[in-house]
């Protein structure tokens, strides 16, 4: 069974700088998406050139299917290592619009507790509640 795993990013160049380190640990690109706000980031070239295609999720609409993916049952929050409490998912989607950044990465069982050892040492931020 695949698990989605979510992790919020205060940076989110921190955020692409976590997508190419999963990527270099062996993790399939097309299964990791990243949420921003187009406002506040928009991905140098360097990580174009690197990791192809960027499946960025801009601001504006596409941050709006943000919420639908953090309540799907058994998605985890990166941070907390359990799934995403429905209270929470507002403080996701807000803290994009302040600047931040979610990544969300879907893993196979086995991987969960690597993945979630990868994201937790690359700068990843506790979800601030939204106000």
């Amino acid at each position: 069974m695949a698990n989605r795993i979510v992790g919020f990013f205060k940076d989110p160049g921190q955020a692409g700088q976590t997508i190419l380190a999963l990527v270099n640990a062996g993790y399939a690109r097309a299964d990791i998406d990243l949420f921003y706000d187009e406002n506040f980031y928009v991905p140098n070239t360097e990580m174009h050139l690197e990791q192809g295609s960027l499946s960025a999720h801009y601001g504006g609409a596409r941050v709006d299917h943000l919420p639908k993916l953090l309540e799907i049952p058994g998605t985890l929050d990166a941070y907390e290592g359990k799934p995403v409490p429905k209270e929470q998912v507002n403080a996701y989607v807000a803290g994009v619009h302040r600047g931040g950044a979610v990544i969300s990465i879907g893993v196979p069982e086995f991987k969960v507790e690597q993945t979630l050892d990868l994201l937790r040492s690359h700068g990843l931020s506790e979800v601030e509640p939204s106000h």
